[in-house]
């Protein structure tokens, strides 16, 4: 035993009525299976209720944490900026949401976003919402349900944004994707020339178009037309 040493414990109060610091519980999603580990949003702010010596030692103490909501008039002067900058309440959602995703945790993910999506009125916030619950689903092997979420996405798109907006060609993208996760190449095929045509008339590196022409190679190739195939292919080989 090191005497140097003391031992930190601390014991954190949830309050699940504070939507504003999100959490989710991982449980068997962890890679310690024996472990029942609970994520919290990166922004999360706890207040110290209380500090303790358990054992009457100090060789251990008990730190006692309470989550502080967006309410809290002690945090109130730190968020000021953070809330004027992003004009949404709804960051530290999306920013779980984002960290669950890239763990590969979609039902986690989507949890997330049904949250955000309750809270926001803006237009284009829902239409990335519906974007980022459709990746979700496409993880899922929800194929149906994720096209239901694109289509949505970009009914709000076609309406707030430019036909050659990034966003939209992301959509179709993940459409056609979906198609040929569903073995239906025809019917993904026209979503990829979709995003070829944006992208070819938007400002963009070479690589997005490169990837075009490889999902464009793939489909074909699936299809059974080896010699478009290997037009697209040859494009794609030229930008790399």
């Amino acid at each position: 035993m090191n005497l140097d040493q003391i031992g930190i414990l601390f014991e954190i109060t949830i309050d699940r009525s504070i939507k504003s610091v999100p959490f989710a519980v991982l449980g068997g999603e962890s890679s310690f299976t024996s472990e029942k580990e609970i994520l919290f949003s990166m922004h999360s702010v706890f207040h110290v209720d209380d500090i303790e010596r358990p054992d009457g030692t100090n060789r251990l103490w008990q730190v006692k944490l309470k989550q502080t909501a967006d309410s809290d008039p002690q945090l109130s002067l730190l968020t000021k900026r953070s809330r004027e900058e992003t004009k949404e309440g709804s960051i530290a959602w999306d920013r779980m949401g984002k960290l669950l995703i890239k763990m590969s945790k979609f039902s986690k993910t989507e949890e997330i976003y049904r949250t955000l999506e309750e809270n926001v009125s803006n237009e284009n916030m829902k239409a990335f919402i519906y974007q980022q619950l459709g990746y979700a689903k496409i993880g899922l092997n929800q194929y149906e349900e994720a096209l239901a979420l694109y289509d949505k996405a970009i009914a709000i798109r076609l309406e707030t944004l430019p036909s050659n907006n990034v966003e939209l060609a992301n959509c179709y993208n993940n459409i056609g994707t979906i198609h040929n996760c569903m073995a239906d190449y025809s019917k993904g095929l026209p979503y990829f020339d979709k995003v070829l045509e944006i992208q070819k008339r938007t400002p963009i590196d070479d690589m997005s178009i490169g990837r075009c022409y490889d999902n464009i190679a793939y489909t074909y190739d699936r299809m059974g037309d080896y010699a478009k195939a290997l037009i697209f292919n040859e494009k794609s080989l030229m930008i790399k």
